[in-house]
């Protein structure tokens, strides 16, 4: 993209600057011009980052004897990797939509109404982890400040929802928030340009069915995006726009779930 600095003469005989770029007299929503927006090697601001997404059902609600040893082994990698840890709602977040349901609430009211039961974890993980260099850190307010947490072998934890908050967009289907904390994991790995993204639950991976509930469900090792939408699973490990957004992403080109 090239910007010129053109200098013309007035009516008045005084000079005028003019910046013009190739943007200036073009349509952004012309797909062309879209087109040739294209960034081929794009920016990467933190390429060394590991972002670890803790499910708050599957993981945080289980208490101490899931916890405790997730602690244990956070300390013990924090000096080998650079970390940042995604926080979920838990259960707190599923009876929250439930009664916001019930109260005939809108879509981004109950992402706004989730995303405060998910600073319920954030805060407790932190007080678990404090001595041990545990660090709240807000997606909106802190982001300058993730390099010198993770230089200085700090565990900084965030907010996994998508600060979306009443602006999130009607879902396809219901009116359950599409981008949950799966989804503001991927997305800020993503801008972020991190090394990984890495889903910590309480199953093996990907299955094409719920193995809690159907123990002949089969296992899935490696799939693409594309191949897994098309198998329309009636159930997935992690949200769905995940599984649609990897498949635009430019930097981060798969997850893992563990």
């Amino acid at each position: 993209m090239t910007f010129k600095k053109a200098v013309e003469t007035g009516p008045a005989g005084k000079q005028r600057a003019h910046i013009t770029s190739r943007f200036t007299r073009e349509s952004l929503i012309d797909k062309d011009m879209i087109d040739s927006t294209e960034i081929p090697n794009q920016f990467r601001v933190m390429p060394d980052l590991n972002i670890i997404a803790l499910g708050g059902k599957s993981i945080l609600d289980r208490g101490a004897s899931a916890i405790l040893p997730l602690a244990r082994e956070l300390v013990a990698n924090r000096f080998k990797y650079q970390l940042l840890l995604c926080t979920g709602p838990g259960i707190c977040g599923r009876q929250t939509l439930c009664l916001a349901g019930d109260l005939g609430l809108p879509t981004g009211g109950k992402a706004m109404l989730t995303g405060g039961d998910e600073s319920k974890y954030l805060f407790m993980l932190c007080g678990v982890l404090l001595r041990d260099g545990g660090v709240w850190m807000s997606k909106l307010v802190h982001f300058e400040r993730l390099p010198l947490y993770v230089k200085n072998h700090m565990i900084p934890f965030t907010l996994g929802q998508a600060p979306y908050f009443f602006w999130e967009k009607p879902p396809k289907y219901g009116s359950i928030p599409e981008h949950g904390n799966d989804f503001g994991s991927f997305i800020t790995g993503e801008v972020l340009g991190v090394r990984s993204v890495i889903y910590l639950k309480d199953v093996d991976g990907l299955y094409s069915a719920d193995p809690k509930r159907n123990p002949g469900a089969e296992f899935i090792k490696k799939i693409s995006a594309q191949e897994l939408i098309r198998l329309d699973l009636d159930e997935l490990v992690i949200e769905r726009a995940v599984i649609d957004n990897l498949v635009r992403a430019r930097v981060v080109r798969k997850i893992q779930i563990i």
